[in-house]
């Protein structure tokens, strides 16, 4: 003790503090911490709560028919005969004949899909065609067009013609529905400058009558051309505004 008393040079007021840090830590040791206080009252209180109710189990009901409704699908800017080369693209993108009827059996694939989908529940008496213009990349709507085709615009026309018919035939004979498809023109069919002639001096308009001829004899297959640059469709008491959009 002696010794200890010696080599303690401590200031009287550190010593102090020490003694009083000693008492305050013996006074901590005493309390309880803030769980034993109130924890074990929160998991007795948790532990009183009832279980929930069990409700009555609810299930999916799937109707076997649904009430009727009709299907359409939008075709527009299908640019038949445009050419884009990979290369001048810098690799962004390309198209091409052949690149357009790759994506026509897609679709195909894709519509045959969807209908067997919806068709197993829901009855479809109609199924609708929108064309909504540039159904042909034409030739004379920009200088230097005919080098981004891969068929001069009547080759076009024919092409067009025949490979829209034939999906529209598809389409018929694979349900028991009427077919009835709207048109409108586009500005890539056009023939002159814009605003120079009719609206409807336009090889979409060709394309659109010679298709309605060559599918005249399918009773269940109705063409209805516009007249003017819009159209107007009214279905399910819903009116669709049909336009190309170049006006």
């Amino acid at each position: 003790l002696e010794e200890h008393r010696v080599s303690d040079d401590r200031s009287p007021a550190d010593r102090m503090r020490e003694k009083i840090d000693l008492a305050e830590f013996n006074k901590l040791k005493k309390r309880k911490t803030f769980f034993e206080i109130v924890g074990q009252d929160i998991i007795r209180a948790v532990q009183s709560i009832p279980p929930p109710k069990s409700l009555p189990p609810d299930k999916l009901i799937f109707k076997k028919k649904n009430e009727p409704e009709q299907m359409t699908l939008l075709w527009s800017d299908s640019q038949i005969g445009q050419l884009v080369d990979q290369k001048e693209s810098g690799g962004l993108g390309s198209y091409s004949v052949d690149i357009f009827l790759e994506r026509l059996e897609f679709l195909k694939l894709s519509l045959k899909k969807i209908f067997e989908i919806h068709l197993d529940n829901t009855p479809y008496p109609v199924f609708n065609i929108f064309f909504l213009g540039d159904i042909i990349e034409g030739s004379t709507i920009f200088p230097g067009q005919e080098r981004q085709t891969d068929l001069h615009a009547v080759k076009q026309v024919i092409f067009a013609v025949d490979k829209i018919a034939e999906f529209v035939a598809w389409v018929a004979a694979l349900y028991p529905w009427k077919v009835r498809c709207y048109g409108v023109v586009g500005n890539h069919g056009r023939i002159g400058k814009k605003g120079e002639q009719s609206p409807l001096n336009n090889l979409d308009y060709v394309v659109l009558h010679y298709c309605r001829e060559k599918l005249r004899e399918y009773k269940n297959v109705e063409f209805h051309i516009s007249d003017s640059w819009f159209m107007i469709v009214e279905k399910m008491g819903w009116r669709f505004l049909l336009v190309h959009g170049d006006d």
